[in-house]
């Protein structure tokens, strides 16, 4: 008799873990989808970080070519010393070169876009 008992008890395990994975399969299908959103909101964040570093080293060659920061070194070179000693120390070129950039890499994309 208690082999009979645990056979139908073993019976009835089985149809509740058969039961309960039906029952979880819509949990199990929103976590699917939202792992397989997860990863292509990564792969959109990864291309446009790509597409930013693209944009910023176009923009280093561009303003290369039209030659930004020779000009802006002759421009500085142009000033008096004692004006250009101040600027160099408080790091105005740099800032200006780093401004240049930003907008020219905003330029560039804004036209490849």
């Amino acid at each position: 008799m208690e082999t009979l008992y645990s056979f139908f008890n073993w019976i009835s395990l089985q149809v509740d873990i058969i039961v309960s994975f039906f029952e979880s399969i819509p949990l199990m299908l929103q976590d699917l989808f939202s792992y397989i959103q997860l990863f292509i909101i990564k792969m959109k964040i990864h291309a446009q970080i790509r597409f930013i570093q693209l944009s910023f080293n176009t923009a280093k060659i561009l303003l290369e070519e039209i030659g930004f920061n020779d000009i802006l070194a002759a421009t500085f070179n142009a000033m008096p010393s004692e004006l250009r000693f101040y600027a160099f120390k408080f790091g105005i070129p740099q800032g200006l070169s780093i401004l240049a950039n930003f907008f020219t890499t905003s330029f560039v994309m804004r036209m490849t876009r």
